[in-house]
């Protein structure tokens, strides 16, 4: 059971301990979020049971449900960070999130554009320099 903490009138979860304990391992992942920052569908239901349960909700009457996606916002999800790794030149990355989402989509196939604008590109690949100046 977790503690309620209130401090300054507000109401603290401790949400990343919560997303591990319910995360594989321990490890929060791409089940839980979308990107670096931004959480999945699955992420968004586990913060909300978080903060219903923090609140007071009873999980186990059946207060705290976990929502299904309509299909439509499945599937944007499915394919979300196929442009950032494409921007990035990330193209095996890229590659592989259209080979998932062509798993579950197979009228999503991505492989022939992917390999168009690897070949086309001119610049590296980003990352962080390590020798940056700050």
């Amino acid at each position: 059971m977790w503690r309620r903490l209130w401090d300054w009138q507000r109401l603290w979860l401790p949400t990343p301990r919560r997303l591990r304990r319910n995360s594989a391992h321990g490890l929060v992942g791409s089940a839980l979020f979308i990107d670096h920052v931004h959480p999945s569908l699955a992420g968004h239901a586990a913060i909300a049971r978080a903060l219903a349960s923090a609140l007071g909700a009873d999980a186990a009457a059946g207060a705290v449900a976990t929502p299904v996606a309509p299909p439509d916002v499945d599937r944007q999800i499915a394919i979300a960070r196929i442009p950032l790794y494409l921007v990035l030149g990330w193209y095996d990355a890229a590659a592989q999130e259209a080979h998932a989402a062509a798993a579950r989509y197979p009228d999503i196939r991505l492989d022939d554009v992917i390999a168009r604008l690897r070949a086309d590109d001119r610049l590296p690949p980003w990352s962080d320099p390590v020798d940056a100046p700050d």
